[in-house]
């Protein structure tokens, strides 16, 4: 599976690609078994992804245990080790460099775990972005070079989805382009989004694929201005 992959699934299927990081290495435990750790520890969607995300980036965390991760990781850690994993590491103290093996010690070191983890209003992200779509103009500087792109209106909105997605940490099926308000029925275009997204996000080659780049790094510009101050309905001026 290629990172492309990975990344596509942290957004649509975070708790397969939580566990299937996990089997790679531990070959202690079934899938199966590992899915229902997994389950028991990630909570919400938003929570999964974030995890997902952590783990595609710093897989060796699982044989390490090694902070700075999300405190999330070290709580799957110690959930694996009780489920009879063996490969998987306990946490790590930053500290003291010593295992953290049971619950009631990693409850007491759990701040040491977080490292400079930054916390983030990702509800006022969602609250700025409520009305939000990448602007016409941003499109235009987002595909330069990629006319078959650019000439598609109806992939800006999905990409739109994914920015939302990723930038809210947000369950994409619950985009306020997908959903009215995010909550209510599927608007008409909700199922091609729906169907679309998935593809976007996984592209391997050709003009999406070097879109993908872009996107990702237009996506931490938009959160940072939603963290600047940004209100609903206002519109970044500069892409």
């Amino acid at each position: 599976m290629t990172t492309t992959d990975q990344s596509a699934r942290a957004v649509t299927d975070p708790v397969g690609l939580i566990t299937d990081l996990i089997t790679r290495v531990e070959k202690n435990l079934d899938p199966a078994a590992v899915r229902a750790v997994v389950l028991g520890v990630v909570g919400g969607r938003a929570k999964s992804r974030r995890l997902a995300e952590a783990l595609e980036a710093q897989p060796e965390v699982l044989t390490d245990g090694r902070s700075p991760a999300l405190r999330a990781i070290g709580d799957l850690l110690i959930a694996l080790r009780k489920a009879g994993a063996v490969t998987t590491s306990p946490p790590v103290c930053r500290d003291c460099g010593k295992h953290l093996r049971t619950f009631q010690r990693w409850r007491t070191t759990r701040a040491s775990f977080d490292g400079q983890e930054h916390r983030i209003d990702y509800q006022r992200r969602r609250t700025v972005l409520e009305d939000w779509s990448i602007p016409p103009a941003h499109w235009a500087h987002l595909t330069d070079g990629l006319p078959t792109l650019d000439a598609a209106p109806e992939l800006r909105i999905c990409a739109s989805v994914l920015v939302w997605t990723q930038a809210t940490e947000g369950d994409y099926l619950f985009s306020p382009l997908v959903r009215d308000r995010g909550w209510g029925g599927r608007l008409p275009g909700g199922p091609d989004l729906v169907r679309d997204l998935p593809r976007l996000a996984g592209a391997r080659r050709g003009a999406k694929a070097r879109l993908l780049p872009r996107l990702a790094a237009y996506t931490q510009q938009t959160a940072a201005w939603c963290d600047g101050g940004a209100r609903t309905g206002e519109q970044r001026t500069t892409p």
